[in-house]
């Protein structure tokens, strides 16, 4: 690092008297700047240099003093040229005193702005970034800019009260200057003085609503403090800032201005104010003085009356009841929308009219008791009829002070419903007098109290008899022949549960003979009185019915018994027979493959014969034949494996292999199958497969099947083999997935799917060939090694089958 360019250096007397002061001042700055290396270098005006005396950089000590010669700095005279903040990069090649910046300060990017007042350079402020930072923003320029003037004229009242405590003996950097500055200092003091003895909150703002002043009243308004609240925007304490403040930025066209806003304070409730502004100049500059009010005490009142009123008229208009409110002379003050639709008026037309006079059609019965409510001071209710619109209606009226208020209730649906109850309660008792079954109520204490004709013809008791009377005197219970409990057996408290269901019990008629009825009762409430409807149906002759059922019944069930016999019979012969088929094609698998292993074996010497001497048409005849015979001995190797596997003499070979391998030759095998229909095979093998004991022939040929059904069933489109491993005390799982993107399957399609002889496609069986078979296989073979297959298919998107193995097969994992 050159001298000449960036030194250590002693610190002067001016220079320590400015880093006081930036010290003292600068944290409450610094909280406001953007991020990034912040750095303060006073002018030292007799040395020609600016020297540190606040930096944030942890490589730099703190007792450090780095100054920069303003003669030949590259820095420096770009910054008091703008005259403001200037934010650039550093150039390459770059000069040494910009190397020393970035090396010292690991900073490529700069913002820097001049502190001065008076036209006099106190200091420069400079904020830096790496060169992976982002730029500085045009908001964040200002903000340093508007936080350098702050400074300043911190500096400048700092500079001034030491000058004035050394007597006058501490020269200040221009004599001129500093007359200003004192000036200005005491103007802004009285300025301060003022605005912190006012009661009310005041805020000094520049052109872009950036507090530069505000007073102790201000900050409680806004429930924060000084260092926040100085140099931040106003707008931003405001519900809705940009707009509530609008006449704030027009104020320059008008002067001054007032309007009503709404503070919202970070967790608290909305403070109302009203503000007045008014446009000063300070230093030629325009500012606006800022006077605020809490006015939500008011407001609040405000609003809580108009909403107490808004509330009750609410209610008045939301109410289904009509209501009137009236004078005690009777003159309409209130009419609701209820009363409106109730007496066809509308409100506008009588309010202020007397209520004899718009409602004449309210007769002596509604005048004789309003005039009662307000001479007796007592609430009166009462139901009358009102002609004009032919409607009863049900009426409170209630006296107040300066009059009535009353509701009228449309009661005329009800009236009609208790007419209509009245006439269905005459239908009821002609429907209960005419039905076929007995009916009788009883109380809560099994006292009867109606009983209608079929219950007399069925007990032989008259209803004189019975009503009033206690039900157990002929009732019995059909369990012990004991007639004390009756039907209140099924009635008591401890029974409610029976109520509601069906019961059959003995009856007693009059003449002591009894005979079995079916009884149902049911729950009901009048008032808060319980009863019970009990209906009687006699099933003498249902009984004698169920009798002889029950007689036709056990000889049926005898006849199937003996059906059931002979059946079992022919099931154990026909599993005998089919067990002996199976034994027979199972023993017979040398002689059906070797005649056909010897029809392929010479069609295919004979084809190449036939190609080697020309004979085309008689090659092919001969390659049909060996497609034939192949197509046949794989038929028939399905049935015999089927058919070894149903006799029981599938043979399993454990022994232990690697799965990769076994994977890798199982895909080159069904390659060729994938790709007959243009179809790409995907494998992936997921972690370390390791090595599995089983009978790797059978693991193999499940693959296989599994892979030939999806490369059959798929056209131009994707098979794909997933291999996993999972471990576990027992030896781990392994899983075996394959999934097409061809036909799929419908469940109907999947539920079939693993029966022998079966395609899930039969309809297309023509056209993609098999047995029916491989699956059935598979499936077996895989349960015989402790496994199983899992299938998943959506129609028209492809399959997915899934073969689940341990790891280590052992012989007690046998399924059979």
């Amino acid at each position: 690092m050159s001298q000449a360019s960036l030194n250590l250096s002693s610190q002067h007397h001016a220079v320590a008297s400015i880093e006081r002061c930036v010290r003292a001042n600068f944290p409450g700055i610094r909280r406001q700047l953007p991020y990034g290396e912040h750095i303060v270098f006073a002018h030292d005006v007799d040395n020609g240099c600016l020297s540190m005396v606040v930096h944030g950089s942890k490589s730099v000590p703190f007792d450090a003093q780095i100054a920069i010669p303003v003669d030949g700095s590259s820095i420096i005279p770009r910054v008091f040229a703008a005259g403001g903040a200037a934010a650039f990069e550093l150039s390459a090649p770059v000069p040494e005193e910009e190397s020393a910046f970035a090396a010292l300060f690991s900073i490529v990017k700069l913002l820097a702005v001049p502190v001065q007042a008076a036209g006099t350079v106190y200091a420069m402020m400079i904020v830096g970034r790496a060169d992976a930072d982002p730029p500085f923003s045009d908001k964040e320029i200002a903000g340093v800019d508007q936080l350098a003037r702050q400074l300043a004229n911190r500096l400048a009242e700092y500079l001034k009260n030491e000058r004035l405590e050394a007597g006058a003996s501490a020269p200040l950097p221009s004599s001129h200057a500093v007359v200003d500055v004192e000036h200005e200092m005491q103007r802004q003091e009285r300025f301060r003085l003022l605005n912190e003895m006012a009661s009310c909150p005041i805020v000094l703002l520049d052109e872009a609503l950036t507090v530069m002043e505000a007073n102790t009243a201000a900050t409680t308004l806004f429930n924060t403090d000084a260092d926040t609240l100085i140099g931040a925007q106003l707008d931003g304490y405001f519900s809705d800032g940009a707009q509530s403040l609008k006449a704030l930025r027009d104020i320059r066209h008008n002067g001054a201005t007032y309007f009503e806003a709404v503070i919202q304070r970070p967790g608290e409730a909305i403070v109302y104010v009203d503000v007045h502004a008014n446009l000063l100049m300070l230093n030629n500059a325009p500012m606006i003085k800022v006077f605020l009010r809490d006015v939500t005490a008011r407001k609040t009142a405000g609003y809580d009356l108009l909403r107490a009123n808004q509330q009750l008229t609410h209610i008045l208009e939301s109410t289904n009841d009509a209501y009137l409110s009236v004078s005690a002379d009777y003159v309409i003050e209130y009419c609701n929308q209820q009363a409106e639709k109730l007496f066809q008026v509308s409100r506008h037309e009588v309010l202020n009219s007397v209520l004899w006079d718009r409602f004449p059609g309210l007769s002596a019965t509604f005048v004789e008791q309003f005039q009662s409510a307000i001479q007796d001071d007592v609430q009166v209710a009462f139901e009358a009829y009102y002609a004009p619109s032919d409607t009863w209606v049900e009426t409170q009226a209630y006296p107040h002070p300066s009059g009535l208020s009353v509701f009228f209730r449309d009661i005329t649906e009800r009236r009609r419903a208790e007419n209509l109850l009245r006439g269905r309660e005459l239908h009821f008792r002609a429907l209960l007098d005419n039905m076929m079954d007995g009916v009788m109520t009883i109380d809560a204490n099994s006292i009867v109290q109606t009983f209608n004709p079929a219950a007399e013809h069925i007990t032989g008791y008259l209803a004189s008899e019975v009503v009033g009377n206690c039900v157990s005197q002929f009732a019995c219970d059909i369990n012990t022949g004991a007639c004390e409990p009756g039907l209140w057996h099924f009635l008591g408290q401890e029974q409610l549960a029976d109520v509601g269901r069906r019961h059959e019990i003995q009856l007693a008629r009059k003449d002591n003979t009894r005979f079995p009825v079916e009884v149902s009762v049911a729950e009901m409430q009048i008032g808060d009185n319980w009863s019970y409807i009990v209906t009687l149906r006699d099933i003498s002759e249902k009984k004698r019915a169920e009798d002889e059922l029950h007689a036709h019944r056990h000889q049926l069930e005898e006849l199937v018994r003996d059906r059931t016999a002979d059946l079992q019979i022919l099931r154990e012969q026909a599993e005998q027979a089919n067990r002996a088929k199976s034994t027979f094609l199972a023993n017979m698998s040398h002689e059906l493959r070797t005649p056909l292993n010897a029809i392929i074996g010479y069609s295919e010497l004979l084809n190449e014969d036939a190609r080697a001497l020309g004979a085309n048409d008689l090659a092919d005849d001969l390659e049909k034949i060996y497609s034939s015979g192949h197509h046949l001995l794989k038929l028939i190797n399905s049935i015999l494996d089927l058919s070894k596997i149903e006799a029981g003499k599938m043979e399993i070979h454990l022994e232990r292999f690697s799965v990769a391998d076994m994977v890798k030759d199982v895909v080159s095998t069904a390659g060729m199958l994938v790709k007959e229909n243009n179809n790409r095979l995907l494998v992936s093998c997921e972690g370390e497969l390791g090595e599995m004991e089983a009978d790797s022939m059978w693991v193999r040929q499940s693959i296989l099947n599994l892979l030939s059904n999806a490369a059959k069933f798929t056209r131009q489109g994707t098979v794909e083999l997933n291999v996993c491993r999972t471990d576990d005390d027992d030896g781990g799982t392994l899983f075996f997935t394959v999934t097409d993107s061809g036909m799929g399957m419908s469940a109907e399609q999947v539920s079939g799917l693993f029966q022998a002889f079966q395609q899930a496609h039969s309809h297309r069986s023509g056209q993609f060939g098999g047995t029916g078979l491989g699956l059935v296989i598979s499936r077996t073979l895989c349960r015989t090694m402790g496994g199983d297959i899992h299938v998943s298919s959506t129609e028209g998107k492809g399959s997915t089958f899934i073969v689940s193995l341990p790891a280590v097969v052992t012989l007690e994992n046998d399924w059979s």
